[in-house]
Parts: structure tokens; C-alpha cells; sequence
């Protein structure tokens, strides 16, 4: 008697700023890990004959990815985000919401994880999910999405984790047309109090650099 052959993991397909990214996961479990963190990001099937794929294969296992595993693979198609957005795009490290008409926040900020807590807090405050770390335009300053998983600091881990915006329960990014509105400079000082302060930037200068 022959033990019938389960169906293989479901590959996962991302559009990455211009780039399609194929996963191939190595088992069940990093499927659906997969496909929960970037769901946001899935590309779509129409014209994808035509579309040259960049392939990932994860290494064959029945266990979950962990923390590390994940933010390699992360890295990996961010990466692959930038080449495509290269020579087309503007990219700047930072975090983007938007409001109900596409009008786009840019969350500036050194600290990975204060621009992931920024974005996931204006998302409870009705500000729809653009990008954690990819802000990406084109010279009319049109923002192009890319709602990838966001990069938390666990305190029981050395390192960071990724969490995808649907498990996080933020609102889904609005329909294009979007335009980068305005640009948000975060600093977090632990003697603040209260809550947080805005100030305008006088010199254009400062925040080109």
C-alpha cells in the first residue's frame, strides 16, 4: 500500500517596487509564515508571463521560519526592491502612512523600531499602512507602496522580528494616486513627557541631506 504524496507548499509572489519576487518555501509552515507577512505585498497574475521572476527557494524543512531567518529573507527582497526601483524611483529610509484621499507621511528616523511603533500608532488613528522602510517616489513625488512586513525589537531576543500589517491589524493602504505630502523627522528622547512635540523644519536643505 502506497502512502499518497501530499501537495508541495504554495509558492509566494511579490511585487518588490518593480520587481516580482518568487518564494519557494521549504515546507507548510514557512508557506503560511510567509504568506502572512507579506500579504500586502502579493502580486497579482495579470501580465505575469511576461514578467521576469526572481526566485528565493528557503531551505526544505517541516519547521516554521524563526525570527532570523525571516529578517534574512526580508533583507533579501528589499534588496531585490531597490534594484527595482533603481534609476526610476526615489527611495528614502523611511516609514509611510496615508491619509484617506493618498495624501502620504514620511516617517524619517535612524531607529528601525521607532519608525515601525510610529507607523503601527497612526495606523490605529486612521492613517492607512504605505511602507516601514522603502518610501519610494517618482519625481512628481507620486509614492509608489510597498506595505512589507514591519521590524519590531523583541526584548527576549538579541535581535529584531518581523510582523506583518494584517496581524497587526493596520488599515490597509488607499488606492493610488498617492502623493507625498509632507515629512516627519522622529526623535525619541526618554525625558519627554507628555505628548509629542512638532516642530517645522525653516530650511528645505536640512531634510534633502
Amino acid at each position: 500500500m502506497t502512502r499518497a504524496s501530499s501537495a508541495p507548499p504554495a509558492a509566494v509572489v511579490i511585487e518588490a517596487l518593480g520587481r516580482r519576487v518568487r518564494v519557494e518555501p521549504g515546507g507548510h509552515p514557512s508557506s503560511a509564515q510567509v504568506e502572512a507577512l507579506w500579504s500586502r505585498c502579493r502580486a497579482t497574475e495579470a501580465g505575469s508571463a511576461a514578467r521576469e521572476e526572481t526566485v528565493i527557494t528557503l531551505p526544505r524543512s517541516d519547521r516554521p521560519l524563526n525570527a532570523e531567518d525571516g529578517l534574512r529573507l526580508g533583507d533579501r527582497i528589499r534588496d531585490l526592491a531597490l534594484d527595482g526601483a533603481a534609476e526610476r524611483l526615489l527611495v528614502l529610509r523611511a516609514a509611510g502612512v496615508a491619509t484617506p484621499d493618498g495624501s502620504v507621511l514620511g516617517l524619517v528616523s535612524d531607529d528601525p523600531a521607532l519608525r515601525a511603533d510610529a507607523a503601527a500608532e497612526l495606523s490605529r488613528r486612521g492613517f492607512g499602512y504605505v511602507t516601514e522602510e522603502l518610501l519610494a517616489a517618482d519625481e512628481s513625488f507620486d509614492v509608489v507602496a510597498f506595505p512589507e512586513p514591519l521590524r519590531f525589537e523583541q526584548d527576549d531576543l538579541a535581535h529584531s522580528a518581523l510582523a506583518g500589517p494584517d496581524a497587526l491589524g493596520m488599515r490597509p493602504c488607499p488606492a493610488p494616486p498617492l502623493h507625498l505630502a509632507a515629512v516627519v523627522v522622529l526623535e525619541h528622547s526618554h525625558d519627554h513627557r507628555g505628548a509629542p512635540e512638532l516642530s517645522h523644519v525653516r530650511r528645505p536643505d536640512d531634510v534633502r541631506r
